[in-house]
């Protein structure tokens, strides 16, 4: 667990909270830390595919470039579905599929 939380940089956080891994205050993460810890979570659970919102909406630029490594280096083997609109986002993507609202 310890390795996944390094590889999303929340290591330093999450050992600093009273009880570290065992503590019930997740209230404590922002929602951007909660984005690299199911990151983290996806990373230990080895999981096929994953659905994520688009990474660019994320403000601060540390956490960005955490959650952007980890989906392109250490879940590059996994088929994202990102769901984005931005168009480098949709740059990175090997196919686009475009939903339009029909009325």
């Amino acid at each position: 667990m310890w390795e996944a939380l390094a590889t999303v940089s929340l290591k330093d956080y999450v050992s600093e909270l009273p009880g570290g891994l065992q503590s019930d205050d997740v209230y404590s993460f922002d929602r951007e830390s909660r984005r690299l810890l199911y990151l983290a979570m996806m990373i230990l659970n080895g999981f096929n595919i994953i659905v994520v919102e688009e990474p660019k909406v994320i403000s601060n630029t540390e956490l960005l470039n955490a959650f952007t490594k980890v989906l392109d280096e250490d879940l590059s083997s996994t088929t994202r579905i990102v769901i984005g609109q931005r168009s480098d986002t949709l740059l990175s993507c090997e196919q686009v599929l475009l939903l339009n609202q029909v009325e």
